[in-house]
């Protein structure tokens, strides 16, 4: 009786599945449905950040040629804004201003004149330095041998070189860089007033050092 008892048993035995016993997800081939993981929609990409608008850049009022530092930036743009007004407080204002420049020019030529020692070669700021040998002179008479200039200079470019080297004697002797002017403005006559204010310089540091004439 055991042996048919075993027999009976062997059939049942071979029906389990052998995927993990009892414990196993397959149960009498068929399949238990698996839990779902609880939907979680994927966090949205964040969208590119607008680039900020550029700054506007305003237009700078033109300056003059030699004007150097701040000062001489808003020196400039006053003169930009009285150029183009036309009012009659600002035609005013230019008649006063140049005024004021011919008396400072007459002025200047007269000291000049006196520093150089004899006539000058011309009756304006630009013909009677344009040579830059009363320039040289002059500084020569302030600060002994201070520059060596190239005398009866005719050709242009040693004219250019005495004013060069009278340039570079001035700033050796003080007169702060943002009263020189550069070369061409006196040579070529395209900013007189720079030329007036380095000289004007200059002979304040002259006199301050105890040079009469």
């Amino acid at each position: 009786a055991a042996a048919p008892a075993a027999a009976a048993a062997a059939p049942a035995e071979a029906a389990k599945p052998k995927y993990g016993g009892a414990t196993s997800w397959v149960t009498s081939g068929q399949r238990t449905p698996q839990a779902k993981a609880p939907y979680s929609p994927s966090p949205a990409s964040p969208a590119p950040a607008s680039p900020a608008p550029a700054p506007v850049k305003l237009a700078d009022p033109p300056a003059g040629k030699s004007a150097k530092g701040p000062a001489a930036a808003s020196q400039a743009s006053l003169d930009f804004a009285l150029a183009n007004d036309q009012s009659d407080t600002a035609n005013k204002a230019r008649k006063a201003k140049l005024e004021h420049g011919e008396k400072a020019s007459a002025d200047m030529l007269k000291w000049l004149q006196a520093a150089f020692g004899k006539e000058l070669p011309g009756d304006t700021l630009e013909t009677a330095l344009r040579s830059g040998e009363v320039l040289c002179t002059v500084m020569n008479r302030i600060k002994p041998g201070s520059v060596k200039a190239h005398a009866n200079a005719r050709l242009a470019f040693r004219q250019m070189e005495n004013i060069g080297m009278f340039l570079t004697a001035a700033r050796a002797y003080g007169v702060p860089d943002t009263d020189l002017f550069v070369t061409i403005d006196l040579f070529e006559g395209t900013h007189m007033k720079q030329v007036l204010s380095c000289l004007t310089s200059l002979r304040s540091r002259a006199e301050s050092e105890g040079f009469r004439c």
